[in-house]
């Protein structure tokens, strides 16, 4: 299981980055939609606090809505390189975690292993991957070609 888990890891950080590279740093900072949802950097801020909140309760053993996690304008005002440095490094503390993915956490009150644990991280950054199909389809922003192959080419053309 430790292997599967590792190789979707892998996948999902390598399509965040992906789109981290794609946006251009002029645009960073500002909204898609001018009235809706929120900024690019946010969404890539509430990544990389997540992951640090996952951190925090595997090594504390509590996962929980008290977990640590960086000051999010902090964070969120970085610039693209200055985050996608503090997501890889995070990100090598997530897969020594799925390579020890039987050591058991309190998650939210219940008894899990971390690496069942890890299965609602990625289906976080999964959401957030919706969000970003969105904000760059409407900023003509090419969408990862790695989340492109995964999902079906067909999936993205443009009619």
């Amino acid at each position: 299981m430790h292997d599967r888990l590792l190789e979707n890891w892998n996948a999902v950080d390598a399509i965040t980055l992906q789109f981290l590279d794609n946006i251009p740093e002029s645009i960073y900072h500002s909204r898609s939609f001018a009235d809706r949802f929120t900024s690019f950097a946010w969404e890539f801020t509430c990544i990389f606090t997540t992951r640090e909140m996952y951190i925090d309760g595997f090594v504390t053993g509590n996962l929980d809505g008290n977990s640590k996690q960086s000051d999010e304008k902090f964070i969120t005002a970085l610039t693209k390189s200055e985050l996608k440095e503090k997501l890889k490094d995070i990100s090598f503390k997530i897969r020594d975690v799925i390579a020890d993915g039987s050591k058991e956490i309190n998650y939210f009150g219940s008894s899990w292993k971390t690496g069942e644990v890890v299965s609602y991280l990625l289906q976080h950054e999964q959401l957030h991957f919706g969000k970003l199909m969105l904000y760059c389809a409407h900023a003509d922003i090419e969408i990862p070609t790695f989340l492109k192959e995964m999902c079906g080419m067909a999936s993205f053309a443009k009619k």
